[in-house]
This record gives C-alpha cells, structure tokens and sequence, in this order.
C-alpha cells in the first residue's frame, strides 16, 4: 500500500507575533513541522514550546520526524499559487 504523503504551508500574520509560516509534511502516521518566524521573539516562544506540541502529537499517534524553528524575513506572496482542495474526493 502507497502511503499517502501531504506538504503544507500555512501563513500566519497576528499581530501578537508577527508574520510567521508552518511548513508539513505529513506521511503515513510520521510528520515534520518547521515554523519560520519573522520576530524573533515570535521564534523563541516556538522554541520554547517544541516539547509540548512534539508530545501533543505523539499522543496522538503520530511519530514527530523534525520540529523546528528559525527566524527570517518571510517573502511576500504572489498569486500564483495553486488552489488545491483540502478533501481528497478520489477516495
């Protein structure tokens, strides 16, 4: 069986914390998330709180490959991104 492999990224802009994206990659029951903050206070608190979303999705059965957290101006975007629809209706 062909494991299903989804790629995300979501772009946030609050103003508590700036602009900032999380990057996944979800395969089977394993996933990666890398979060790219603009504020670097905004990357220190991702940091901060690894361990508990690593373990938040560990209960949820979940293997945590990478989680990670860097800080860097993020490009603005253009329109021609792809609109691709969160249900897959093949199955």
């Amino acid at each position: 069986t062909k494991k299903k492999k989804w790629l995300a990224k979501l772009l946030f802009d609050f103003p508590e914390t700036g602009k900032f994206e999380a990057r996944l990659n979800v395969e089977g029951n394993k996933v990666s998330v890398i979060f790219v903050a603009e504020d670097k206070d905004t990357d220190s608190k991702i940091r901060k709180r690894g361990r508990i979303l690593t373990k938040q999705l560990q209960d949820k059965g979940l293997e945590v490959s990478q989680l990670d957290s860097f800080s860097k101006p993020i490009e603005r975007q253009t329109n021609n991104t792809k609109k691709h629809s969160l249900i897959d209706v093949r199955s």
